[in-house]
């Protein structure tokens, strides 16, 4: 018996150690990689370097995107990639991943878009422009990876003094807008008041719910005082009895009065009054930075709009409407002069949904690469 067991046995030691030289020399030996190279760009051309918070002609978010061109080369017309990544980068740090398509895994050139926002849906222009971004397209072939990037830095398109951010997950919109208040030759106390009633103002009739795409979004919007890329609003202390009247014409500063003697140094009616003409002067400048001067000096339609009627003190004209019976008062249209105020005017008037979507819109960057 112990001869036969002995072949037998010799015979299964030699197929192991068979085996054993085979995967020994397969790990000698790795499979030879397939050479690829990445080339990475931002488009500058037209729109295609712009991103915008919310367009209020096509009524969406994500309207405008980046668009990068991405070029895979490899000799293998067969070759895939098995994963590509489009990074966005702050500095060293990895701020924002997402998968390319599978039509960018295959050699050639290809296009990819990016609609600014970051993790968790949040989009903040202010982010953008004071963070060094840079991006690239990634790729991994088996053990091989090859990377090509650009850096980018953006600048406003439209305004300076608007910055928006977008929370898809609570559907909420921040707009933070800048301004300049000048004292007018009042005592410090007084126009420390009347800065404040100017950030309440704003804050009160520039915020409301507005819908996109069926949606319901609340829009909060808050004054930050700025000396530089603002809006700049000079701020008035009237004692006297007559009423003087506010302006923002776009050719010279905003001129704000807040009319202490005219409501009888009554602080309530005062204050009333001109929270919301600082609400309409500084709305001025939202017109006119979307829409020109006819829609900021004609109030959206409501009175002419030529220069000799600014100056006029732009009446109504007859095609203005009356005022609505119920709901909301429109903070940038003028009335017809034979329709009275409401009584209940201050609590109904409101900037319009679409003034709103204007002044989000207003928060456009433009992208440049290297």
């Amino acid at each position: 018996m112990a001869d036969e067991s002995e072949p037998v046995t010799g015979r299964v030691g030699e197929e192991n150690r068979g085996r054993t030289g085979r995967r020994a020399e397969m790990r000698l030996k790795p499979e030879k990689q397939t050479e690829f190279s990445v080339s990475f760009d931002l488009q500058e051309s037209g729109d295609k370097d712009v991103l915008t918070p919310l367009d209020p002609k096509q009524g969406g978010f994500k309207t405008s995107k980046l668009r990068f061109d991405i070029e895979l080369e490899c000799d293998d017309a067969d070759f895939r990639a098995d994963q590509g990544t489009f990074v966005v980068y702050k500095g060293n740090l990895p701020i924002f991943r997402q998968a390319l398509p599978a039509a960018s895994l295959a050699p050639g050139e290809h296009v990819f878009e990016w609609d600014g926002y970051l993790a968790r849906g949040t989009m903040s222009t202010e982010f953008l422009k004071n963070s060094k971004l840079s991006a690239y397209a990634a790729y991994r072939k088996g053990t091989t990876g090859k990377s090509s990037g650009t850096d980018l830095s953006c600048s406003p398109e439209e305004v300076s003094w608007v910055d928006v951010r977008v929370e898809h997950a609570h559907k909420i919109v921040f707009v933070k807008v800048y301004i300049n208040c000048q004292n007018g030759g009042m005592t410090d106390a007084r126009f420390r008041r009347l800065r404040d009633l100017v950030y309440e103002g704003i804050r009160m009739y520039w915020s409301r719910i507005i819908t996109v795409e069926g949606v319901k979004w609340r829009v909060l919007t808050t004054a930050n005082e700025r000396e530089d890329n603002s809006e700049d609003l000079d701020l008035y202390w009237v004692d006297d009895k007559e009423f003087s009247r506010s302006h923002n014409s776009g050719i010279i500063d905003a001129s704000i009065f807040y009319n202490w003697g005219y409501w009888q140094q009554v602080a309530f009616d005062a204050d009333q009054e001109f929270r919301e003409t600082a609400a309409h002067e500084f709305g001025h400048a939202i017109l006119e930075a979307y829409g020109g001067k006819d829609l900021s000096w004609g109030h959206k339609g409501t009175v002419g709009s030529s220069l000799l009627k600014f100056w006029n003190f732009q009446a109504p004209l007859d095609t203005a409407p009356y005022y609505p019976a119920s709901g909301e008062i429109d903070l940038m249209k003028y009335y017809h002069e034979k329709s009275p105020m409401p009584a209940d005017y201050y609590a109904r008037v409101v900037a319009a949904e679409e003034d709103v979507k204007r002044l989000m819109w207003l928060g456009r960057l433009e992208f440049d690469g290297p």
